[in-house]
């Protein structure tokens, strides 16, 4: 396999990769069923058959997050909690921009929450493209939000990288038909990750970093 600098679309997860986690982001997934083992094996066969049609025949019209009883809450909640990047998260993201990659970001997060995250931590620049699985309204492992970013972008799948830090990440990446990349300083133990096989594995963000300044 290639090293992963050869990769020319770069596809980010947001929460427990380039962001520090919050305790909203680990009550949202206790209750999303699509994290659940038993639910992503009854649905592996409609995942991987997206995959292979190439992301033909996505809606391209993205759907507008309109929750204003979670914009409230997430507010008030931001006030005490806001996640911060993670070490050499911002050297990574200058590293690619200069390598003139291409850097987009999909993320299980609500397209509120994300862009306002997004945007007091002011990095919202360094991306080509951003997109929340609320706005096609297909959540990980589903790989309808990769697939869309790929039909965009009109890349060869080889030449794709999905980075995450969980399970779900790997399976998303998988289903969609390009290579999965974790850095395991996220949300799942390492222990769990080596177990789904990522294709590139890192402890860190800052040696996926050192990977790409090779």
């Amino acid at each position: 396999m290639s090293e992963i600098k050869e990769k020319e679309l770069f596809i980010f997860d947001w929460d427990g990769t380039l962001s520090t986690s919050t305790l909203i982001v680990a009550a949202s997934r206790i209750f999303r069923r699509g994290y659940n083992p038993k639910n992503i094996e009854k649905k592996q066969e409609f995942y991987k058959k997206l995959g292979n049609s190439k992301g033909k025949g996505l809606s391209l019209e993205l759907k507008q997050d309109r929750s204003k009883i979670f914009a409230v809450i997430y507010d008030f909640y931001a006030r005490f909690y806001m996640p911060k990047t993670k070490k050499n998260s911002i050297e990574l993201l200058l590293e690619l921009n200069k390598k003139k990659k291409t850097v987009t970001l999909f993320s299980d997060s609500r397209s509120y929450r994300l862009m306002n995250e997004m945007r007091c931590l002011n990095v919202i620049k360094y991306f080509d493209f951003i997109l929340s699985a609320s706005s096609v309204g297909a959540y990980k492992p589903d790989p309808t939000g990769i697939l869309f970013i790929i039909n965009k972008y009109g890349i060869d799948k080889k030449k794709v990288v999905y980075i995450g830090d969980t399970v779900s990440d790997i399976m998303a990446s998988k289903f969609a038909g390009v290579s999965s990349c974790i850095v395991a300083d996220g949300l799942e133990p390492i222990e769990k990750i080596r177990e789904a096989k990522p294709d590139y594995l890192f402890e860190s963000l800052s040696d996926l970093y050192k990977a790409i300044q090779k």
